[in-house]
């Protein structure tokens, strides 16, 4: 009996020596592994990305309707009258007999009459038998009224106007009124003349 009780002192005084001191020096816990250190979940991976994640900052943006009212804003008048004073120089280069200045006034292409998409070549050379026949060539515009075709951002007009003209030459004349119809559009900063017709004649001799 003495020798079973020497051997459980003696193991009891070898276990104890073996123990260190916890760091928080609350308990003695033989540290023969180390505490495997604590992983975040993926929940918890998922909220820390969530919440660094950056939001970029929303520039106010003008709306494309604001855009187009401000395009679309139109002088009506200033519009008419520049037209106006546009037909009237193209009646002061037929007067002058200028027939580049004259054709001057119409675009690359032109409903002439019955030919629809007339080539500026095409009306030149129609326009040009009054020119060289005639030496002297009078103009007169009146009855003038232009409007501002809807739906063109202020860059068409459609004009109704009379024409009286009174034309002479080495060996013939000729006169006459019409009431003629005239499209126009903006090119390039000018308005060019880009249908021609007329709509009643008043007399022609």
């Amino acid at each position: 009996m003495l020798l079973l009780f020497g051997a459980v002192g003696i193991c009891a005084l070898l276990y104890f020596r073996g123990a260190t001191p916890d760091d928080n020096g609350n308990l003695f816990i033989v540290k023969s592994t180390p505490y495997p250190e604590t992983q975040p979940t993926r929940a918890t991976t998922a909220n820390a990305n969530t919440s660094i994640k950056a939001t970029p900052a929303t520039t106010p943006l003008i709306s494309s309707s604001s855009s187009n009212n401000a395009n679309t804003t139109v002088d009506n008048e200033q519009i008419k009258s520049d037209v106006s004073q546009r037909l009237n120089s193209w009646a002061s280069a037929a007067q002058a007999i200028n027939l580049d200045d004259f054709m001057g006034h119409y675009a690359p292409t032109v409903d002439y009459y019955n030919k629809r998409g007339a080539s500026i070549g095409f009306v030149r050379a129609d326009k040009q038998r009054a020119f060289t026949r005639y030496s002297a060539m009078q103009v007169t515009l009146s009855n003038v009224n232009v409007t501002v075709v809807p739906a063109t951002n202020g860059e068409r007009a459609a004009v109704v106007l009379d024409k009286e003209w009174n034309f002479s030459g080495a060996q013939d004349t000729s006169s006459g009124k019409v009431q003629q119809q005239l499209q126009l559009r903006k090119i390039n900063g000018q308005w060019l003349i880009t249908g021609e017709r007329d709509l009643k004649v008043y007399y022609s001799r």
